[in-house]
């Protein structure tokens, strides 16, 4: 069993200390510890600096005053927080250099414990901290909220384990233990208790709470005199409430092969359980939901009831306006500029530098949860090949199935899936009924004895657009409303955003109008949306009836947006809100009811707020930022606008109150959506708003890579000034595939 000795708190730093590195600090024991990569943000071997615990004692080595970062364990990808910058270190922590399953014992290193005063507080890692970037000389771990529930006021307060290799000296049932039991003389006092617990292998393993306080010096020099250990007393009278504190205990034996030291930590404080995780996912689903009111006839009721009962953004945008890059972008929470995943093709396994990236359901399974899922998460098939390992359990795919005899439309492209309307069919035969049915039984049928992550990805309303004809009466002709449009809303707009759509299945505007296709069209995808929501009602009803609801996080969302006659055109691939703006709702333990986010959110920030929710490590790499702070409180500011990236160097940042896009070719747009919320008027060449121009060009993300390997469909290359569409040159001055007029 891997074991560690004991953690303290002091200056900003956490002390951790394996045993095994107690015994020989030797830069080759440590060396597998770090990523021997500068540039990642994480110390190489080399940089190896701080105080060091040899034998139980302190021996002083250098620091460097940059250095900062997470460093993982050997074979584990164990993450836990180290240092930050400015912030002073007392001791380091080597986590995950003994052999053996990681994840069994120590599921919460990384999270951190709860640290807290009265009224500050630092939510998470490096990036959160408060101005001064100390708080009353104490680095923070945890949300406020988790502190509350914890009530747990004391500002450094340490907890580890001691086991079998290296003796704490706490002796079982001592109560009167202070520093020089723990035998640790590093100009710092520790008191702690010690529970001794069975493993059901006859080693003695037991638990370490304590305190660590840096002794005060005068300006003498001389020693002060030492602070209360006042949180002894609170924990150990924890402990004797609950009943833990003896090796015949069998409960404490299960907990900590089962849950591990930080997350039994969690449990004393709060008795709270791993939370299961739902995912439901949309395909092209735009803002025409009830709550984003982005169609005034839309009906759906049950995804708004979901919104009522948590989260709901109605600022989320998409990182890539197509299901592929768009959908690899969340699950890995990394930029298609960071991988060079823009179109349809490649899946990012089959790129070798992509190809061990840890997705999101993988990083689940590593900590615990069962993965299952259905329907579209990644694109296509992509993800559920014999050879893929992204699930334990996988049900139905999506399918546009069933089929009409025959088209009902006849578009320009005469793509199969270009096609919308009402047949003879029923619900039961569409392949998301089929889907929903799936997760339904899972639901139904789920262990009560490990955490879950579902993932349910709908289809519809991606096209073709067919629904039975009760979903069409939802929406009659006489009373169903156009989308609004300003005519010639593309005068203003740079020829290069043409570019981005130049010759796409979808067809333009112009076809719908002159076909009279555009209110069939209209009502179809509107049907079809409805449909979906009846979906949605199922799955949740199977939450509620199974009583998954109080510890389940919900969390809904679309991959991006749909166009249907704005900017003259149909279908995804562009930066402006029609094509980014999607539904993102998050509900259940960690998140508060009936709010309202406008604050902007993207699609990669899910990895880490699911992380963050579920009390899981914090996962290294990922690009996306948490949510947590505006679940908790929807008004709290977020440090960036959502970004929205459609092949390299084409990028849409949209703020609070601003779309700004920009093209390959430096080409802009600017848009008030206060004021002019259908992106109507562009302002990018007024100079009265070169200001906002300025704070918004900060956004642009640099060194976007090239296409990756293989890469194909959508694809739009940019160089020496020549535009190259699909593999197909295009001249400055040919015309627009299917405009006329």
């Amino acid at each position: 069993m891997f074991l560690i000795n004991a953690l303290q708190l002091y200056d900003g730093g956490f002390v951790l200390i394996d045993p095994q590195v107690a015994e020989t600090i030797g830069e080759a024991s440590i060396a597998p510890a770090f990523p021997n990569d500068e540039k990642s943000g994480r110390l190489p071997p080399s940089a190896v600096t701080s105080r060091f615990l040899t034998g139980m004692q302190c021996r002083e080595e250098s620091f460097g005053e940059d250095a900062f970062g997470f460093f993982e364990g050997l074979g584990h990808g164990l993450e836990h927080f180290l240092s930050c910058k400015d912030v002073a270190l007392d001791c380091i922590i080597f986590p995950g250099l003994a052999a053996g399953p990681v994840e069994a014992v120590l599921p919460g290193v990384g999270r951190g414990l709860a640290f807290c005063s009265d009224d500050a507080y630092l939510s998470r890692g490096c990036e959160r901290v408060l101005p001064s970037e100390k708080v009353d000389g104490v680095f923070r771990a945890h949300s406020r909220s988790e502190c509350e529930k914890a009530k747990w006021t004391i500002a450094d307060v340490g907890i580890g384990l001691g086991g079998d290799r290296s003796d704490t000296g706490l002796g079982e049932g001592d109560d009167s233990t202070d520093a020089d039991d723990l035998g640790l003389h590093c100009d710092t006092d520790l008191v702690g208790i010690r529970i001794d617990c069975d493993d059901g292998e006859g080693s003695d393993d037991g638990i370490v709470f304590g305190q660590a306080r840096q002794r005060e010096k005068s300006d003498a020099g001389q020693e002060g005199e030492k602070a209360e250990h006042d949180a002894i007393r609170f924990l150990k009278d924890t402990m004797q409430s609950i009943g833990l504190g003896r090796s015949s205990n069998p409960v404490m034996s299960r907990i900590l092969h089962l849950v591990g030291v930080l997350a039994l930590f969690t449990s004393l404080a709060s008795s709270a359980e791993k939370p299961n995780i739902l995912m439901i996912a949309i395909d092209d689903q735009n803002d025409w939901i009830g709550y984003l009111e982005g169609h005034p006839d839309v009906k759906t009721p049950h995804i708004d009831a979901l919104a009522k009962t948590g989260t709901a953004f109605t600022n989320a945008h998409c990182q890539s306006p197509l299901c592929n890059p768009s959908r690899t972008s969340l699950m890995l929470s990394k930029r298609p500029g960071s991988t060079g995943i823009y179109g349809l093709s490649p899946w990012f396994r089959d790129v070798p530098e992509l190809a061990e990236l840890e997705s999101l359901p993988q990083y689940l399974k590593r900590h615990g949860y069962r993965t299952y899922t259905a329907g579209k998460i990644y694109h296509g098939g992509y993800g559920r090949r014999p050879k893929d390992t992204e699930w334990d359990e996988i049900g139905p795919g999506a399918t546009a199935k069933p089929f009409p005899p025959k088209p009902m439309v006849k578009s320009p492209s005469g793509h199969k899936l270009m096609d919308w309307g009402v047949f003879d069919h029923e619900d039961e035969d569409k392949g998301d009924f089929k889907i929903a049915s799936w997760t339904v039984d899972k639901l139904d049928s789920m262990p009560k004895d490990e955490p879950f992550f579902l993932s349910c990805g709908f289809f519809l309303p991606h096209v073709p657009c067919f629904a039975t004809q009760k979903w069409f009466d939802l929406y009659p002709v006489e009373t169903t409303s156009l989308p609004i449009i300003k005519r010639d809303d593309r005068k203003d707009t740079p020829r290069f955003s043409w570019y981005l759509h130049w010759k796409l299945p979808e067809p333009r505007l112009e076809f719908l109008e002159d076909a009279d296709e555009w209110l069939n069209l209209t009502r179809s995808y509107l049907a079809c949306t409805s449909f979906v929501d009846d979906q949605v009602r199922r799955v949740m009803e199977a939450v509620d009836r199974n009583g998954l609801r109080e510890n389940t996080i919900i969390v809904l969302w679309s991959d991006h947006g749909w166009h249907i006659g704005e900017k003259e055109i149909t279908g995804k691939n562009t930066l402006w809100d029609d094509g980014t703006r999607v539904p993102l709702i998050f509900a259940g333990p960690g998140v508060v009811a009936g709010q309202v986010c406008g604050q902007p959110a993207e699609l990669l920030d899910i990895y880490p707020t699911l992380a963050e929710l579920a009390g899981l490590p914090e996962k290294s790499g990922l690009e996306g930022i948490s949510l947590v702070p505006q679940l908790e409180d929807a008004s709290t500011k977020r440090a960036r606008p959502a970004i929205t990236t459609h092949n390299a160097g084409n990028h849409g940042i949209r703020s609070e109150n601003w779309r700004y896009i920009i093209y390959a070719d430096g080409s802009e747009e600017l848009y008030d959506m206060v004021n002019d919320p259908n992106e109507w008027t562009n302002l990018a060449s007024d100079t009265k708003y070169a200001d906002v121009l300025e704070e918004h060009r900060k956004f642009i993300p640099k060194g976007d890579l090239p296409p990756a390997p293989n890469s194909k469909h959508r694809i739009l290359i940019y160089e020496d000034g020549k535009v190259n569409w699909e593999g197909n040159d295009v001249g400055a001055d040919d015309p627009i595939p299917e405009i006329t007029r």
